[in-house]
C-alpha cells in the first residue's frame, strides 16, 4: 500500500465505536490516513484514545479480525500528499478530543429535530477526534473547499466518508476488508 492514503473503520467489538457510528448514523466510527513505512511496516496516524500517534496497519487493521475497512487513494501530486503528511506528524501525541464527543450528540439532536449545525464550531477546540485529523489532512493537501460548510472540529467519519464518496475525481477505493 502507498502512503497518503484517507481510510475509514468500524471496531466490531467496541462500545464506543458502535456508540460513535450510531449517533453519527454512520457505517464508520472511525477515519485515519496512511503515512510512509517505517522499516517496511505500513503505518497509519490516527486520533485515537491514546492521542495522535502512529499505529502498524497490518496489526490494527488488516489482520485484525474485528475491524472492518476501506482505504481511498487521493489523487492528487505526491507532493502534496508530502507536504500534508508533515504536517499531520506535527499533530503527533495531540491529546485525543473526548470533550468534542457532547458536541456531536447536541448535533445529532438537532439533526432529529430538522435543524442542521454541522457549519458550527464544536464546543470544544483543544484536542483532536479521529475525522478532525483527516479534516486537517485533506485541508493541507489544498482539498480545503471539500468540507467548507463544516464548522472546526464538527465533522465526522461519516461526513468526510461521504465527502470521499461525493468526489470519485479525487478519491479512488484501492482496499476494503468487510
Amino acid at each position: 500500500m502507498e502512503y497518503g492514503y484517507i481510510c475509514f473503520a468500524y471496531s466490531k467489538n467496541e462500545w464506543i465505536a458502535k456508540a460513535i457510528a450510531w449517533f453519527t448514523k454512520s457505517k464508520w466510527s472511525h477515519t485515519f490516513i496512511t503515512i510512509p513505512p517505517i522499516l517496511g511496516n505500513e503505518m497509519a496516524l490516527e486520533a485515537a484514545s491514546v492521542g495522535t500517534c502512529p499505529v502498524l496497519f497490518d496489526k490494527g487493521y488488516r489482520n485484525n479480525p474485528d475491524q472492518i475497512y476501506e482505504v481511498y487513494r487521493v489523487k492528487i501530486p505526491q507532493e502534496k500528499i508530502d507536504n500534508a503528511i508533515v504536517a499531520s506528524l506535527g499533530r503527533l501525541q495531540t491529546p485525543y478530543g473526548y470533550l468534542e464527543y457532547p458536541w456531536f450528540v447536541w448535533r445529532y439532536i438537532n439533526a432529529w429535530l430538522g435543524r442542521d449545525i454541522r457549519s458550527q464550531d464544536n464546543w470544544s477546540k483543544r484536542n483532536l477526534v479521529c475525522a478532525g485529523l483527516s479534516d486537517f489532512f485533506l485541508d493541507d493537501c489544498g482539498l480545503s473547499s471539500l468540507s467548507d460548510s463544516y464548522g472546526y472540529n464538527s465533522i465526522s467519519a461519516q461526513d468526510i466518508y461521504e465527502i470521499v464518496k461525493a468526489h470519485p475525481e479525487l478519491f479512488e477505493l484501492v482496499e476494503k476488508k468487510d
